[in-house]
């Protein structure tokens, strides 16, 4: 099994950035959705940073388990 190369604060930042301007947004726009999708909560500590820590593995998964939930329930549970 191959490990994924590891993921820095300034590459998810840059990554983040990157996307954000690719699709028009701001990157506040992408940051507070990829927060919820990694911890489930709205506040925490610095998003890129957090990255760096669950590594581009964990992120990856996460991130894709998100998709799916919103792809089946919806992006809103009210």
């Amino acid at each position: 099994m191959t490990r994924a190369p590891a993921l820095g604060s300034a590459e998810a930042e840059a990554v983040t950035r990157d996307l954000a301007a690719e699709r028009g947004m701001e990157a506040r726009e992408i940051v507070h959705p990829t927060r919820v999708a990694l911890t489930g909560k709205t506040v925490g500590p610095g998003l890129f940073e957090l990255m760096a820590l669950l590594g581009k593995d964990r992120v990856a998964r996460r991130l894709e388990a998100a998709v799916e939930y919103v792809r089946k329930h919806g992006a809103s549970n009210h």
